[in-house]
């Protein structure tokens, strides 16, 4: 070997930067050793083995949104390390906050319907471990419960001259909500949002006088839409004033 390209030849070590060119070679090493008689020893070969890529999580789990019934999945992937792999979910309750390994799901993927006591209580994340023992763990998800109307609007029976109310309630998302009433009728192509003539057209509940007959006979239609501080919006049912 000459020196440049490696250090130390004539020393009792010797080192060098490994490049691709180093695997590609399949090079090998070793030293003789000459004491002051020419007596030599040589020693056995070595080589420089590639180091398998490290045990790297590529896809994290992300928080899932859904309302109770709903199947709630999340989902890991890794690289590196050496296959095969073992996936260990584990979650976290907020009362205790320790980690609880769950005894079922040993694949990439868990899966599981969603019921009441999920929401703002449990986190999710994932132990994957490769054949050599190497172990990374998967950032923290959970279930964030999505906007849902828990009340819709009622239609009212009314006659001239009553005044009819509808309201609405809504939870999950994320609050501060945005109340947004609309009617229609046969004279309109579509939605507008009402105005003045109402009280509490941007509240939960709207409240109005029935003026006249047109009420009935021009078919008014009334909803309400309800954006999150996300921007996530549901629209309730649509309702109408029945003549009494």
């Amino acid at each position: 070997l000459e020196e440049g390209q490696y250090q130390g030849v004539t020393e009792d070590y010797f080192h060098f930067i490994v490049n691709d060119f180093e695997f590609d070679n399949g090079n090998t090493y070793r030293v003789i050793v000459t004491d002051a008689n020419g007596t030599q020893l040589i020693s056995d070969p070595v080589w420089v083995e590639k180091a398998e890529d490290p045990l790297t999580i590529v896809t994290q789990p992300q928080n899932v949104t859904a309302k109770v019934g709903d199947t709630a999945s999340f989902s890991v992937a890794v690289s590196g390390g050496t296959a095969p792999y073992t996936y260990q979910w584990q979650y976290q309750w907020s009362v205790t906050g320790n980690w609880v390994s769950k005894e079922k799901e040993q694949t990439e993927r868990l899966s599981f319907v969603v019921d009441q006591y999920e929401f703002g209580k449990f986190k999710y994340r994932c132990v994957i471990t490769d054949a050599d023992g190497n172990q990374v763990i998967s950032d923290e998800a959970w279930v964030e419960e999505a906007l849902t109307i828990d009340t819709q609007p009622q239609n009212v029976t009314a006659k001239v001259g009553d005044t009819v109310s509808f309201s609405v309630a809504v939870s999950g998302g994320k609050a501060p909500y945005t109340y947004q009433w609309e009617f229609t009728c046969d004279d309109l192509s579509g939605w507008q949002a009402v105005e003045s003539w109402a009280t509490g057209g941007t509240g939960n509940t709207m409240s109005f006088r029935v003026e006249g007959v047109v009420e009935w006979y021009k078919h008014y239609k009334y909803r309400c839409v309800i954006p999150d501080a996300d921007g996530n919006q549901v629209i309730s049912d649509e309702v109408w004033v029945e003549k009494a």
